[in-house]
């Protein structure tokens, strides 16, 4: 994990207030546990941020995080190995915004697809201030698991936790040790193992997903959309909640000249490499409603997600999903090099 400001005091506060069973980042006052609806105006995209707000940010989803969020979504994020604490490390730990801010059970939040930020005036003052819900044990304790996940018994245990009578092992405990541990994910609150035909394992505030797809990657291990999974729950039909499955188009043959239409929805195109220097391989994401004319100096496919999953198209890309295409060949959105 790499974190900057105030995210160090936080580090070490949540060591000192570590109790047995309840999870890390609990201060004297527990986080809600409402589950009243969410009001349907908060997936309307602003046009700007909230009245008052001084530092805002607006990300490829349409929304905003601004201020004290804002300040917390950049202190911290995943290390993917870039030379200082980048966007893509943050949005790894903790995705897109896909809501704007608002009240609920009687606190400002707003939610990322990892996580749900809340803001804790009570605390102001403190490291406490902004904190983010523990919500690996808040869905695992609602029954949104199979229960024959939730009662398999370990594989392999290298790491054992009598706090929660759970294991952590292989590729699960280096990721979880090497980016931050118990203060960023909390006990494990599951052992590891098939979750729909993704090995899984959930923790306090995240749930590992591991995507052989991806291995050699920085992504090989990734945080399931928690957040968006928390938003559907008090949200159901809601834009987070729908079959974000990409549909793939093409083939695209060698010389021939073609037009990709993303008003129906995002596409990411991988376009193969041949022993012409000038046309290596390299990846094109265009947003909903871009156009891109093109002449196919080699193979290629692309991959079309339905309206309104653009933020899934975006993390596709950025993480590299489609198992055709290679990370060393990203590039710029829209932009062929």
């Amino acid at each position: 994990m790499k974190w900057k400001g105030p995210f160090v005091s936080v580090l070490v506060a949540m060591f000192v207030f570590v109790p047995a069973l309840v999870g890390v980042i609990q201060p004297a006052a527990a986080a809600a546990t409402g589950n009243e609806p969410v009001p349907g105006w908060v997936l309307e995209k602003p046009a700007g941020g909230p009245a008052g707000a001084k530092n805002c940010e607006k990300f490829d989803t349409g929304f905003y995080v601004c201020d004290d969020f804002l300040r917390y979504f950049h202190s911290v994020g995943l290390d993917l190995g870039d030379q200082r604490i980048s966007e893509r490390e943050n949005i790894a730990l903790w995705g897109y915004p896909i809501t704007q801010p608002f009240n609920y059970d009687g606190m400002w939040v707003q939610v990322m697809e990892r996580a749900v930020f809340e803001l804790h005036p009570e605390f102001a003052g403190t490291p406490y201030y902004v904190e983010y819900r523990r919500l690996g044990a808040e869905l695992l304790d609602a029954g949104a698991f199979p229960k024959q996940f939730v009662a398999a018994s370990a594989v392999t245990c290298d790491q054992s936790f009598p706090q929660t009578g759970k294991c952590l092992s292989g590729d699960f405990l280096r990721f979880w040790k090497d980016n931050g541990g118990l203060s960023v994910f909390g006990y494990p609150m599951t052992n590891a193992t098939d979750l729909n035909g993704i090995w899984s394992q959930v923790t306090e505030r995240w749930v590992f997903e591991l995507h052989p797809e991806n291995k050699g990657t920085a992504y090989y291990v990734e945080g399931r959309r928690l957040g968006a999974d928390w938003l559907a729950a008090r949200m159901p039909g809601s834009v987070s909640a729908q079959n974000c499955t990409a549909t793939k188009l093409g083939p695209y043959n060698p010389g021939a000249t073609f037009s990709l239409n993303a008003s129906n929805g995002a596409i990411v195109m991988n376009v193969w490499g041949n022993t012409n220097p000038n046309y290596p391989e390299h990846k094109v994401f265009l947003a909903e409603g871009q156009v891109w004319n093109f002449t196919a100096h080699a193979g290629g496919a692309a991959w079309q997600y339905p309206k309104g999953c653009q933020a899934a198209a975006q993390k596709d890309f950025a993480a590299n999903s489609n198992p055709e295409a290679k990370w060393d060949d990203l590039h710029s959105a829209g932009i062929v090099q």
